[in-house]
């Protein structure tokens, strides 16, 4: 598992990777997540 880090929706994100090498991506909602607090999040990638 990959160290998790605060994304910009506010929700932590972390990857792992299964036994046939597929990745797969872990979320931690906060209180302050977009899922919950809704309005817009400007990602930069």
């Amino acid at each position: 598992v990959t160290p998790k880090k605060l994304a910009c929706d506010d929700t932590y994100q972390a990857w792992i990777t299964d036994p046939n090498g597929v990745r797969i991506e872990l979320f931690e909602y906060t209180a302050k997540s977009a899922q919950f607090a809704g309005g817009d999040r400007v990602a930069d990638w």
